[in-house]
């Protein structure tokens, strides 16, 4: 309780920080991690890809 903690603003910074926990790496295996991230990863990419209805209704229509 002595060191502050922040949790990660990002999902990229939050792997980022999941691959580099060793007692969680040997926890639940390299094999898993990796394959865990790889997947948030992709997913990470895809939600910028998509337009949000917010996004077209203020942005698109006002371009």
């Amino acid at each position: 309780y002595e060191q502050p903690h922040q949790l990660p603003r990002h999902l990229d910074e939050a792997v980022e920080r999941l691959m580099a926990c060793a007692p969680l790496v040997e926890l639940f295996g390299e094999h898993f991690i990796q394959t865990y991230s790889a997947i948030k990863d992709v997913e990470y990419r895809e939600y910028f890809e998509v337009i949000s209805p917010w996004e077209r209704r203020f942005l698109l229509l006002h371009v």
